[in-house]
């Protein structure tokens, strides 16, 4: 990386430059992406300033992509941006279900669900949950949300993308054509490295794990 300093989007401008444990907001810490691009980038415990200098944001993404090595090593396949697993018996079922953006039901107080597009909360009430009648009455729900088509593909392609394998190219074939910006914008990622195409999968390139929350907000 070239040395420059990057801009903290958010922080106390008088803290002290050894403060530790403090969440700071990077902006440009990549070489040759626009730093607007990157403003906002949440990177681990570092000193809450205005100006740090980009080697602080070189050192994080080096310690984690010597980390993620480690780990491999050792026998640990990262299959998602924060979840590693020792083979893909292991991966965790319950939480592939929402990177792949299937259907669940919640159960109990607050308890959210899922069912193709249509998206609610159980209200987050004990009392009221319990007297909401027998086995087959229906507790009483909040936040009930319906997507349209376009909000459905942002919304799988941000959680499908978690996912190191990426989301499936039949997938982006059928659901986001030709015509979508999105396709302009996924060839934008790909040139800046930051996606990747396999022949059969789009997904996130190692750069771009880093900034993934970035990358995966320009395609919802």
């Amino acid at each position: 990386l070239k040395p420059r300093s990057i801009f903290v989007e958010r922080g106390d401008t008088n803290a002290a430059a050894d403060t530790p444990h403090r969440p700071v907001m990077f902006g440009n810490i990549l070489p040759d992406v626009d730093a607007d691009f990157f403003g906002g980038l949440l990177f681990q415990d570092l000193a809450d300033v205005k100006f740090v200098d980009v080697r602080a944001a070189e050192i994080v993404v080096d310690k984690q992509d010597r980390r993620n090595d480690d780990l491999a090593g050792a026998g640990w396949e990262q299959y998602e941006i924060s979840a590693y697993s020792r083979g893909a018996e292991r991966r965790c079922e319950h939480n592939l279900t929402y990177w792949r953006n299937g259907n669940w039901l919640g159960v109990g107080p607050a308890a959210a669900s899922h069912i193709d597009g249509h998206r609610w909360r159980n209200a987050p009430h004990l009392g009221k949950y319990l007297a909401s009648g027998g086995a087959d009455a229906e507790p009483p729900v909040i936040d009930v949300e319906y997507l349209d088509a376009d909000r459905r593909s942002g919304e799988a392609l941000m959680l499908g993308l978690r996912l190191r394998e990426g989301v499936p190219v039949s997938w982006l074939d059928e659901y986001v054509p030709t015509t979508d910006p999105r396709r302009t914008t996924i060839r934008e990622l790909t040139a800046l490295g930051l996606l990747e195409a396999t022949d059969a999968h789009l997904r996130l390139t190692r750069r771009g794990l880093f900034v993934a929350d970035s990358v995966i907000a320009k395609l919802l």
